[in-house]
This record gives C-alpha cells, structure tokens and sequence, in this order.
C-alpha cells in the first residue's frame, strides 16, 4: 500500500514538474520573441509584415492628369523620398497652442490654434502648421468670394484626413474641392481622432453645433473613408494602443439587426486592458495582428454605422449627393463590409488604386508622420469634383 502511494506521488510530482518545465520554455519563448520584436521596432533589423494592399494598375486619368500643364509644379520636386520612412512613421507627440480649449461636443473652440508634430524619441519637430476654428467648431478654409454665386453646399466628415492635419487652411481637402467648384461652398466637419462611431453619436446630438449655420438649401454630404476607420467602430487592440484615451470613445452594438449605444468603449472594463497590453506589444505590430479578428458581424456593424450617418445626415440637410469617398492606398476591408451597405442613395467614389505615392514621387505624405500632404488633397479634389459632376448625369 505504501509503495503504491509513494509511487502515485512520484508519478504526479514528475506529471508537474514536467508541465511546469513546459510552462517555463514556453513563457521563455514568448518573452524571447518579444524582446526580439520591440527591439526590432527600435532598430528596424527586419521588416515588419504589415496588411495586405490591392495592388491593381492606377486609374488611367490620373496618369493622363499628372502629364497636362496643369500639374507643372510637380517638375520641381525633389528626387523621390526614403518611402521606408514615410511607411514606418516615427512615434509623434502633438502639441496644440493654446492647450485645453474645448467645448462639452469634443470641438475645439473659436480661435487661432498651432500644432506641433514632434519625434517622441528624439524631440525633433517634424511639422507646425496654424489654423482657425470658426464659431461652429469648424475648421476654417477657403472663404468664398464676395457676392459669389455659390449654392450649394459641400458637407465633408472623416477625421485627420478630412480635417487636414499637418497642412494648411488652404491646402485641406474641403479647400481644394471648393477652388475646383465654383458653384460649391465647403464645409469642414473633420475631426481628427474620430471614427464613424464618434460621428454617429455626434450627428445624434441636437445640441452639437457643427451643423449650424449652413446657409445653402442644398448640396452633397462626403464622408471621407480610411481603413483605419474599421479598427476605431470596434475599439481594437491597434487602435487602443496608439490611442489609450479611446476607450472613452462611443461603443455601439448590433442587436437584431439594429445599432445599439451602449456608451463607452470603457464599459469593456478588464477587456480594453487586455486589448491595450497586446495591442501594445512587439509581437501584435510586428505580424500586424490587431484584435478582435474581423468576422461578418463586425463588417455588417461596421456598414450600420455608415448607414445610419447619412440617415442622421439627410435629417438636417437637403441632400443631393451621399457620398463615400476611398482615400487612395485605402479600400482593403471595402469588399468586406460594402454588400451590407443598406441604404440604395449611398454612392462610392473608390480612389484606393490611384497610388499617390508613385504619382507624386512620395511626396503624397508628410516623411515620417504619414498624413496626406497638401499636393496630394489637390490631385485627389480635380478627380472627385469630375466624378461628382458624372454621378448629377447618370
């Protein structure tokens, strides 16, 4: 009897001792590949792997425009740029002056403002730019002409990419569209930081005085889609890590096929933790991994969001034109959350093949940071105001 229990004990100590000699290798590997990756994000030994891109030919027109006089500017650019750089972005550290000047919507408030992109290892400045809020919480572009015939209104909304971050009032998207049009005043609804999820929560705010003070009857509503949209509706890993204050973003759900509010994305509680600490780690950037993996029911949200934007939209405006515009290198998830688009009036301008970069040298975004330049907003206004006059005659 003694034997046998002696021996169910060896047996069980040896079982353990085994496991936990397994669990130690493994937790030494994992460290291991860890330290391997974060240091190879500091000192750029291997390339990472990043998301898949489409890589068809480049919309003909486009190459046909950069040949017209037209575009002359573009023979005085330098020698094209270290693309790597631009690819792989320095960690950026913003500063905005005057600091703190908010309104309870999230907009900044009326005023002059300069931002500052800063290297957060170096502390080298990679880009100042000025700007002005005007009353509504918009950012201010091209004013139009004094006793211009101006009638319609062009609304566009999206976030840094709409709002123009790093560029200058005139050089911005909005401003270009407007100089392109000359029936048409632009109006700025970009926020930069935000997805479709926060747009949605404000367009549902009566109280938000973004929408105010149009004066037009009519015109086009442009939201103004990036990849990285997806990411900021479910509140990812990825998008966590480069933004832990997002957990104070909106949270929405589907629920029988209808979008729910839910609140914040801090309701999550020890979940955003865990989704913080991997999105944060060298092994999720380095393989690209972002997490929850994207299933239907996450596209078929995503496509609600969208929806429900231009339903929100058309409640305040008389809408000619609903509009969903592709930013060029942009478009990967399209195929994937398009068909459970819902509402028949929505129109996609899809530029995601036009490939800036190579048209304009790399001089498409700003080296080291990764915003679109203002070159590249010009280029990209000419196509989208043709493409605008094409769908009025379809």
């Amino acid at each position: 009897m003694a034997r046998l229990f002696v021996g169910f004990w060896r047996q069980a100590l040896a079982q353990f001792l085994a496991i936990g000699f397994g669990v130690v290798v493994s937790l030494t590997l994992v460290g291991f590949v860890e330290v391997f990756c974060q240091l190879n994000l500091h000192y750029g030994w291997l390339k990472g792997f990043s998301p898949a891109k489409l890589t068809a030919p480049t919309d003909p027109r486009f190459l046909e425009r950069f040949e017209t006089p037209r575009f002359d500017y573009l023979q005085s650019l330098s020698d094209p740029l270290d693309r790597g750089a631009s690819l792989n972005p320095k960690r950026i550290h913003y500063e905005l002056y005057p600091e703190g000047q908010f309104t309870p919507f999230g907009t900044l408030k009326p005023g002059l403002y300069r931002e500052v992109a800063l290297d957060q290892d170096t502390g080298q400045q990679v880009y100042t730019y000025d700007f002005q809020i005007d009353f509504h919480g918009r950012r201010l572009g091209q004013a139009p002409e004094l006793n211009s015939q101006r009638s319609k209104f062009m609304l566009f909304y999206g976030c840094s990419y709409t709002f123009g971050k790093g560029v200058s009032s005139q050089d911005t998207l909005p401003a270009h569209i407007q100089r392109a049009n000359p029936q048409v005043v632009s109006y700025n609804m970009g926020r930069s930081g935000n997805g479709p999820n926060s747009l949605l929560a404000f367009l549902r705010n009566d109280q938000d005085p973004m929408h105010q003070g149009v004066t037009e009857s009519q015109g086009s509503a442009v939201y103004l889609y990036i990849d990285d949209h997806l990411p900021r509706v479910l509140g990812s890993s990825s998008w966590l890590a480069r933004h832990p204050a997002n957990i104070f973003e909106r949270h929405f759900e589907l629920e029988n096929g209808e979008l729910r509010e839910t609140g914040e994305f801090a309701h999550r509680g020890f979940l955003n933790s865990l989704l913080l600490a991997f999105g944060q780690s060298g092994f999720a950037n380095f393989f690209a991994i972002d997490l929850p993996i994207y299933s239907e029911n996450h596209f078929r949200l995503f496509a609600k969001v969208v929806d429900e934007i231009f339903v929100e939209i058309r409640k305040r405006f008389n809408i000619e034109n609903s509009i969903i515009v592709v930013y060029p290198d942009n478009g990967f998830w399209l195929p994937f959350w398009k068909p459970f688009l819902q509402n028949q009036q929505i129109q996609i301008l899809d530029y995601q093949n036009l490939r800036l970069w190579e048209t304009l040298k790399h001089n498409d975004i700003i080296l080291g940071e990764g915003h679109p330049t203002g070159m590249a907003y010009r280029l990209l206004a000419d196509l989208i105001t043709e493409d605008i006059a094409a769908l009025k005659h379809r």
